[in-house]
This record gives C-alpha cells, sequence and structure tokens, in this order.
C-alpha cells in the first residue's frame, strides 16, 4: 500500500495501478505527438480550415493561394479542402525537410535547419474568383 504525506488512508492497489497506467498512456501519447508534429502545426490547420470555410462563400477566394506544408499530412488535408471550394494545383515542389546552409561561420559545426517540405501554388479557375 502506497501512503502520501498526510494521508492517513492509503490507496488500495487498484487506485496505484488505474493512476500509474492513466500516466503512461497520457506520457505515451504526449511523446508520440511531439515527435510527429511539426512546428505550430495545430494553429495552421486550424487557419487552414477557417480560410477554406470563408472562402467557400460564392466570390469570396481569392484567385491565387501561396502554401508552405510541414508535413505531408498536413498537405493532404488543406488540398482536400481547396479542392473541394474550387482551387486547383498551379505549382508544386518539394524539398528535405532539413536544410544546412551553404555559408559556415568559420570553427563553427553546420547547424541543420528544420523547413516547410511542400509548397504549392493554388489558382481558381477564371469564374470563381473573388472580384
Amino acid at each position: 500500500m502506497i501512503r502520501l504525506a498526510g494521508d492517513a488512508g492509503g490507496w488500495a492497489p487498484w487506485q496505484v495501478f488505474v493512476l500509474l497506467a492513466v500516466a503512461l498512456l497520457l506520457l505515451g501519447g504526449f511523446l508520440t505527438m511531439t515527435q510527429t508534429m511539426a512546428p505550430g502545426g495545430p494553429a495552421r490547420d486550424w487557419l487552414h480550415r477557417r480560410d477554406a470555410r470563408r472562402w467557400s462563400q460564392p466570390g469570396a477566394a481569392p484567385a491565387t493561394v501561396t502554401r508552405h506544408y510541414w508535413t505531408i499530412d498536413e498537405y493532404r488535408k488543406d488540398s482536400a479542402r481547396l479542392r473541394e471550394i474550387g482551387h486547383r494545383v498551379e505549382s508544386e515542389t518539394t524539398n528535405d525537410p532539413y536544410v544546412v546552409p551553404i555559408v559556415t561561420r568559420s570553427g563553427r559545426p553546420l547547424r541543420r535547419y528544420r523547413v516547410p517540405i511542400v509548397h504549392v501554388i493554388y489558382t481558381l479557375p477564371a469564374g470563381l474568383a473573388a472580384g
């Protein structure tokens, strides 16, 4: 039985088991989420959903949208939303998620930088653009 300071009753074994199980599940979920999530991912996803919702109104969508995506999943979700409101891919490029600058400071090791991996320009057909 585990006793906490100042606790007269203690905890039953099943309570300790449940507490540890919940703690491990939360820790595992947090570690998995931080390993796969791009910087600012939830905020960007919210902004992209908000834009798509606003642009779904007739005549509200801009003629050209430029997006930079940090993950393939982010690209797939947003691309599907933009296709639903009529945008088509005009230009699409991909690159490695990490880059190393060419110019370095003498005596310092090279540092890799995380960058967006997909860059897309979407356009609307002539009759659908705002304005």
